[in-house]
């Protein structure tokens, strides 16, 4: 069938959707009833461990007469980046919404870049086999989502499927036999439109994401433009100054599952890998005679600033290998080819890293200390505008919150407390309310943490970049006082027991310290020094109440989100392969209380 496909039997289209509406459990199961051996399309070790998709994937499956193209794109709003880049290469959008929660802010937030694009949609109502699924409410708020967006006619005309992802079927009408998922496929080769490349002239495709072979290197992954790709052509990157590169196409392939199969051609309209030439994402890929460039789809920019410098404290070096600032700057350069939502410059001693979240740039950080990086992390920044009058912009996200009614107040409380703007609430159940603020994006940071403490876990929380509006003023990142070690030690269980006797304790016995590094949270309104590798004193004395065993509580174990989220602009995260730690920049406590003198002296 791939020998002889032709463009009116291609259907490409996106799948799009809130976080953890289950539409990547949905694709699963349409590829494991088309006979693919694929387990799941999140491959990525993270995505596993989190139960979220991070990065977009390209699958296929043939079908009858027909070859669907799928894209599986992230549903957190911090990897937005990944959504915006494909929606150049599809030609229609699987909505996926969950039956029981309806439309999120994340599901707006797809849906809008969609309906930019001028795609068709389908939507798919999932999870129909909880027993708290109310299609009919849900289906009304889907409606309106369609309606409070710019859409056109034909686009407002969309279908609506139910389906249950997990269960492995897809229906027509809520009441339907429930056998399999032929009817959403179906539904996609009537409705969702062939492409309509021009299939004459010379070949032209944009790389919309990158994959790597060890045979082959850099693989480039895009949609044909114009024209027809075939082996041995001679292909370049044109750039406004002439080209970049040029190569000859090695291989064509086509993923169906989890398979790459080779094809001897490519045809317009069709979504193939090349291998040959290296490009970056967002780069024309043209037939040598070819040097007009493919506008690429605008991406958000970032909110969030990370400076990353190498490992100075007195533990560098012995736990990674790569502790460089040369495969440091070469590594984060190389994520910026591959994720357009991810800015890399170089500063004075560090590389500052800008993306869309913290769990953007967590996840970044967590792949790296997990190749074996070595680095330390200063307190996150907001990344400001000026608009046309000088004055300085912040981005504003809009913050949903379900929690149980007797959290409420307590909840708005620490909002107010946050500059947070109260918009909305409304009770969703005789024991739920639903809360809606919009808060300036560097008051979130850390909080989501303090909400599920203060609601014992029983909430719920989403939130996206909603505007950028005027600074809302200075904002104290965390109240509390740490304990500080005073001294490079090995943590013993004496040392920790009057360590947890300040408050809340980040080490635990055998882990080791230095001076300046972070072990606890004091309860107290100044900084305190101790050492927690303190060792009981011995005596000749025996008593029973002496010789007691110390029971020592867990210590808190921080995620590099958690960290970086939880220190203020005078500490660092230090990130190693396996461990985690916060340290004050300046180690020495002299030198902090001189500076801390002189600060105060100068204002």
């Amino acid at each position: 069938m791939l020998l002889n496909l032709s463009q009116k039997c291609i259907r490409n289209l996106a799948v799009i959707a809130h976080v953890d509406h289950g539409k990547t459990t949905l694709v699963d199961s349409v590829l494991k009833q088309m006979g693919s051996k694929m387990t799941s399309m999140d491959t990525l070790a993270l995505e596993k461990e989190r139960g979220i998709t991070i990065l977009s994937k390209v699958t296929g499956i043939p079908y009858k007469n027909y070859f669907i193209n799928f894209v599986d794109t992230p549903g957190h709003a911090d990897f937005g980046g990944q959504v915006e880049r494909v929606m150049n290469i599809v030609d229609g959008v699987l909505l996926v919404v969950c039956g029981t929660e309806g439309p999120m802010p994340q599901t707006r937030y797809v849906l809008q870049k969609a309906i930019r694009a001028g795609l068709k949609p389908i939507v798919v109502m999932n999870k129909l086999d909880r027993p708290t699924a109310r299609p009919g409410e849900v289906e009304s708020k889907i409606f309106d989502l369609f309606c409070s967006l710019d859409v056109k006619e034909d686009q407002l005309d969309y279908p609506i499927l139910y389906a249950s992802g997990r269960s492995g079927w897809v229906d027509s009408c809520i009441d339907g036999p429930r056998q399999n998922c032929s009817p959403l496929l179906d539904k996609i080769i009537s409705y969702i439109p062939h492409p309509t490349e021009q299939e004459t002239g010379p070949f032209r495709m944009l790389v919309s994401m990158i994959e790597h072979s060890t045979y082959h290197g850099r693989m480039s992954i895009g949609k044909i433009q114009q024209g027809e790709l075939n082996i041995g052509d001679l292909l370049h990157v044109p750039g406004e100054n002439g080209s970049k590169l040029t190569g000859r196409v090695v291989k064509i392939y086509k993923t169906i599952g989890q398979d790459k199969v080779e094809i001897p051609k490519g045809i317009a309209g069709d979504i193939v890998t090349v291998a040959g030439i290296t490009a970056m994402v967002n780069d024309t890929i043209s037939h040598i005679e070819n040097r007009d460039l493919i506008k690429p789809i605008p991406i958000d920019m970032p909110t969030i600033t990370l400076k990353i410098r190498i490992n100075d404290s007195p533990l560098n070096s012995l736990e990674g290998k790569k502790t460089s600032f040369i495969a440091l700057k070469e590594r984060l350069f190389h994520e910026a080819e591959n994720d357009l939502a991810l800015k890399v410059k170089e500063g004075q001693n560090c590389m500052e890293v800008s993306g869309r979240g913290e769990l953007h740039l967590g996840i970044l950080i967590e792949q790296m200390r997990r190749e074996d990086f070595e680095m330390c992390i200063e307190a996150p920044m907001i990344v400001t505008i000026e608009d046309d009058n000088g004055n300085i912009l912040e981005p504003i996200e809009e913050v949903i919150v379900e929690v149980p009614s007797d959290y409420q107040t307590a909840v708005t409380e620490q909002f107010l407390t946050r500059l947070a703007h109260f918009e909305d609430m409304k009770e969703i159940s005789s024991t739920h309310t639903r809360l809606t603020f919009y808060t300036p994006t560097r008051a979130m940071m850390g909080f989501k943490a303090k909400l599920l403490g203060i609601t014992k876990g029983n909430m719920t929380i989403e939130s996206h970049i909603f505007d950028y509006q005027p600074y809302k003023g200075a904002l104290t990142r965390r109240t509390s006082k740490c304990v500080i070690a005073s001294s490079k030690a090995l943590c013993t269980e004496f040392g920790c027991s009057h360590l947890e006797e300040k408050g809340l304790t980040f080490v635990g016995p055998g882990m080791n310290v230095y001076e300046g590094m972070i072990i606890g949270e004091s309860q107290v309104d100044s900084e305190l020094l101790l050492n927690p590798g303190k060792e009981k004193k011995l005596t000749n004395v025996r008593s029973v109440q002496k010789d007691d065993y110390f029971k020592l509580t867990q210590h808190k174990v921080f995620t590099v989100e958690e960290a970086i989220a939880y220190i203020n602009e005078d500490e660092l995260v230090e990130v190693t392969p396996k461990n985690i730690r916060m340290r004050k920049k300046e180690l020495n406590f002299d030198l902090r209380k001189k500076a801390s003198t002189q600060k105060a002296r100068e204002n």
